[in-house]
């Protein structure tokens, strides 16, 4: 490929790249500034930009060319089948640890439906329910598809449907009632990136993100799951409350992003998106004892990415022969609980370009140069012949978490409260 672009940074012709987004995307406004040239014959591009794995012509491109796309990047996308590979790999390889899954039952297996009729029946106990469930689409995302089952009836209702063979599409997990909250009560997750650098050979990258919140309290009563918003992080979920959001800058005035609000119409979108340094705050007030809670948090994230790529690493790296070496960029969503132990709920393909707050957009503002400075800096290293391994001099906030073969970068060890002090209880 190097006799096609003229050879590495600043040498030869222009270098071109092929973007269908529009106006060239937040990777495409890069690479111009980078002084590349956007072609629209995709024969000519060395590098090609799509927004999700759909509209990559993978069947057009030529062994020189680099996608922005795996072919099977959504190996892992699919709710069931992200709980379905780190289950196969637990099988396969015992001693690795999935303790970052919540309770989840499959429905599309007869075993699975039996075991979470089970479940549903002992979670009823003297006609009280001990804990809500949440029911699942897993094809869908943004929030859709997600129902709760916070009573006897709803739960009585739930194996009912499953019993009678209507939920078999269906994914069913308990709730987890022992999340941290936000000091004013708000529930929270985090949604994360990893990037998938090189295929040839393997780099993935974890890189932190923002703080999701809900609009208003959590509320675990019957009552407080008639609002799902207090439940769902999502930003199309929590649209509907943003009466007041004018666009970038709108939480300019906001005093306090924790400060308690009367009316949902004076919801300020800044306080729905935190930055992980305010995050950390939290952290430092809940668990005092810990030495390093943000660092812990950072720690079991990674774990659970690097697992989760190689639950799908047969796929994501063996199944991508469109091209010979490919990149991509993905997002995960984690909650917190109580002990400081993290949660993993789902995994994106081409998760969405979020610049709506001052959060967002110091994230990806930062990250999308990062990652062209190290896919290009991986790329130019082969076009001279050179190794590819780590430390790369374009890694400034991302973590290596997986190299080269099968666990071949070690996992880091993790500290929960419950590891310090096994009778910690918030």
């Amino acid at each position: 490929w190097a006799a096609r672009t003229g050879g590495g940074r600043g040498a030869g012709p222009s270098r071109l790249f092929h973007s269908v987004i529009s106006k060239s995307g937040i990777v495409g406004r890069d690479l111009l500034r980078r002084g590349w040239l956007q072609t629209k014959e995709v024969s000519k591009a060395e590098v090609l930009i799509v927004h999700n794995k759909a509209g990559m012509p993978f069947q057009r491109l030529s062994r020189w060319q680099l996608p922005n796309r795996l072919q099977r990047e959504d190996a892992l996308s699919h709710k069931s089948d992200m709980y379905n590979a780190l289950m196969e790999l637990k099988r396969a390889r015992p001693e690795t640890d999935v303790s970052f899954l919540p309770e989840t039952y499959i429905l599309t297996d007869a075993a699975s439906r039996d075991a979470c009729v089970d479940a549903l029946s002992a979670s009823i106990v003297g006609g009280k329910l001990q804990f809500p469930w949440v029911i699942k689409q897993p094809h869908l995302d943004a929030g859709e598809g997600i129902e709760f089952a916070p009573t006897v009836a709803d739960v009585r209702a739930l194996i009912e449907k499953i019993e009678a063979g209507r939920a078999n599409k269906l994914l069913v997990q308990r709730y987890l009632t022992n999340l941290l909250t936000l000091p004013d009560g708000r529930k929270f997750d985090l949604r994360v990136y990893w990037l998938i650098a090189s295929i040839d050979p393997v780099l993935v990258f974890f890189r932190d993100g923002t703080v999701r919140a809900t609009a208003t309290a959590l509320n675990l009563d019957e009552s407080g799951f008639q609002d799902v918003r207090a439940h769902m992080t999502n930003a199309k979920v929590q649209q509907t409350r943003l009466a007041g959001h004018t666009g970038a800058g709108a939480g300019a005035a906001t005093k306090s992003k924790f400060a308690r609000q009367g009316g949902v119409e004076t919801i300020d979108p800044e306080r729905l998106r935190l930055t992980m340094a305010e995050l950390t705050e939290v952290l430092v007030a809940a668990f005092p004892e810990h030495p390093d809670p943000y660092g812990a948090i950072v720690c079991q994230m990674e774990r659970a990415l690097a697992t989760a790529f190689e639950s799908a690493r047969a796929k994501m790296v063996n199944e991508h022969v469109a091209t010979d070496n490919a990149f991509s960029l993905l997002g995960a969503d984690f909650m917190v609980d109580t002990d400081c132990k993290v949660w993993l709920t789902e995994l994106q393909s081409a998760p969405g370009v979020a610049t709506e707050t001052a959060a967002s957009r110091e994230v990806w503002e930062s990250m999308v140069p990062e990652m062209m400075d190290i896919v290009l800096e991986v790329r130019e290293k082969q076009a001279a012949g050179a190794e590819v391994s780590l430390p790369l001099a374009a890694v400034r906030h991302m973590r290596p978490i997986v190299q080269g073969g099968a666990w071949e970068l070690p996992l880091p060890e993790c500290q929960t409260m419950l590891d310090i002090d096994p009778d910690w209880v918030l």
